[in-house]
């Protein structure tokens, strides 16, 4: 057996071993973790019994309850995304390089991302469609940014109508979902008949109550807009069908009003029942990731119906189960951007930034000169690189492609991942799968958390 495919994890009254490979968990003594991590220094069983004053047989019996375990899923290989690459996930197309907010923390610098202010015309509109059809066979989805979108609302009609007719007419063999992400605060019948014709998903950028929310998410004039995000949000779901999520961006000011995320997740439940996510503010410490195990409970959390649980928890809790691996955001793969003037980039962040412009829909670019894009700038497989290849966290290890890669002084994606934040993420991964031990050990919280993810797989 190779041992340095096991990680041993040791946490407060419980021990996991884990075998990467194939996703085996174990929960052990302190006597097994003190003779597998003899056995990954390199130590025969001789030398363990002479030093650890272990019998030889006691050795021997860890050693093969090791490998009866992982055995038992040896013939699970973790599971690859397709690399077909006339399949996409998502496109998130910018129709809009404006927005009507000037939130405080933009990384798109109000929405024109340090470019032209401008709107999506109409040509661009038809060379993304013909782009759409002529490159890949399948795009599953279709999401519509800014900027903000709805100041461009006839140009998302005519975009689905042009999908609608390529369609019809058999020139398009499947249709992709339309989604948007807005900052709530445009609504009328036109846009609400557009929801209803063409959208299937709706997430809204709001950072919490409107003490909280008006701190950054202001108009030009420095009014808030939390009022107006409310009533967005209450319209559109009397109105409509369509799921709603939020994201809220957790900031300094959350910290100073003493709000934690899971304040946020409640109020949002309690307010709108709406369910989303939360995003770090780029400057914060990245290290925030390990306050969640400062002071958790498992039976708090059960007892709250598992409604908030760590980062990553439920995708990772998915992987081990399912014996599949956890990917880096497949960005230029499967996932990428399109500006309002047509230039494709890697990512919806790194929109604007020459350094990561993959060419034009209309033009030379990334999917039909894919040989023209192989330089370090255009690394396509993030994690295949020698730190990710042999580190134990490698199949759980997912997330945002820019926060991980991404080197901000250079402006382009590097063959390693941010050592810094690489720590944390395995620190933070070694005490999920402890949590995920202890909570199988114990079978009422195992049978409402079975419970609460099959809920959570209905609603994906």
């Amino acid at each position: 057996m190779n041992y340095n495919e096991i990680h041993v994890i040791k946490g407060e009254g419980i021990n996991v071993v884990y075998h990467y490979k194939t996703f085996t968990m174990m929960v052990v003594k302190d006597e097994v973790c003190q003779i597998l991590e003899a056995l990954k220094r390199g130590y025969s069983v001789i030398q363990i019994s002479k030093e650890a004053k272990y019998s030889e047989n006691d050795v021997m019996s860890v050693i093969q309850f090791i490998e009866e375990k992982i055995s038992k899923n040896e013939n699970y290989l973790p599971q690859q995304n397709s690399n077909n690459n006339r399949v996409i996930d998502r496109i998130t197309l910018h129709v809009s390089n404006d927005c009507n907010l000037r939130c405080r923390y933009c990384y798109a610098l109000g929405g024109n991302y340090n470019q032209d202010r401008a709107f999506m015309n109409k040509q661009t509109a038809n060379d993304f469609v013909d782009f759409c059809i002529n490159h890949f066979d399948q795009i599953n989805r279709i999401v519509f940014f800014g900027g903000e979108p709805m100041l461009n609302i006839e140009i998302m009609k005519y975009i689905c109508n042009l999908f609608k007719n390529n369609f019809s007419s058999g020139r398009l063999s499947q249709m992709p979902e339309f989604g948007i992400i807005t900052n709530g605060t445009i609504l009328n019948p036109e846009i609400i008949s557009f929801l209803k014709e063409n959208i299937t998903s709706l997430t809204v950028s709001i950072d919490g109550p409107k003490d909280i929310n008006d701190e950054n998410r202001v108009y030009s004039n420095g009014k808030g807009s939390y009022e107006t995000i409310k009533q967005f949000i209450k319209t559109v779901k009397s109105e409509t069908k369509i799921p709603i999520i939020y994201e809220a961006t957790y900031t300094r000011q959350h910290i100073e009003k003493q709000y934690k995320s899971k304040d946020i997740h409640n109020f949002m439940l309690n307010e709108f029942g709406i369910k989303g996510v939360i995003v770090e503010e780029e400057s914060l410490e990245i290290n925030r990731i390990l306050d969640y195990w400062q002071n958790y409970d498992y039976k708090m959390i059960a007892e709250n119906n598992f409604e908030n649980m760590p980062i990553g928890f439920w995708s990772i809790l998915k992987s081990i189960a399912g014996k599949q691996s956890r990917k880096i955001c497949p960005v230029m793969k499967r996932i990428f951007s399109i500006s309002s003037n047509g230039y494709i980039f890697p990512c919806h962040m790194l929109a604007g930034n020459t350094n990561n412009n993959l060419g034009n829909i209309k033009a030379q670019n990334f999917f039909n000169q894919r040989t023209l894009y192989k330089s370090s700038e255009f690394i396509i497989d993030l994690q295949d690189n020698p730190k990710c290849n042999g580190c134990w966290c490698q199949y759980l290890c997912g997330g945002c492609a820019v926060h991980q890669f991404y080197n901000k002084q250079q402006k382009k994606f590097q063959k390693k991942p941010n050592s810094e934040l690489c720590e944390i993420n395995k620190q933070h991964i070694a005490q999920i799968i402890l949590m995920i031990a202890a909570l199988r050990r114990e079978p009422l919280y195992w049978e409402k958390l079975m419970a609460k993810a099959k809920e959570r797989q209905m609603q994906l």
